[in-house]
């Protein structure tokens, strides 16, 4: 199966899909999220040793696109009954 080399490609492959999941070494990590919220695409920063500083300048980017950015050292979330990073099956009520 084709693995695409870049954000960009991805999303054109998933065209619907609204979040990007970040897990790469806190350097690269803010450049990846700040890509995703170019895209267009809300952001679950699973990575840490992101500074303060591209913290909040990544939450405030997405504040002004309406998206959102969990994170970084987002472990787990669980939104729209499907889970997110280090997350289990969960029932939903």
């Amino acid at each position: 199966a084709y693995r695409p080399k870049s954000l960009e490609n991805a999303a054109q492959m998933l065209p619907d899909a609204q979040w990007v999941l970040v897990s790469t070494p806190g350097k690269f990590a803010a450049g990846v999220a700040r890509d995703a919220l170019n895209l267009g695409k809300h952001v679950f920063l699973y990575s840490d040793n992101v500074s303060l500083e591209d913290e909040i300048a990544l939450k405030n980017s997405a504040r002004e696109k309406g998206l959102l950015v969990m994170g970084p050292d987002c472990g787990t979330a669980i939104i729209n009954g499907i889970g997110l990073g280090f997350a289990t099956p969960a029932q939903m009520i």
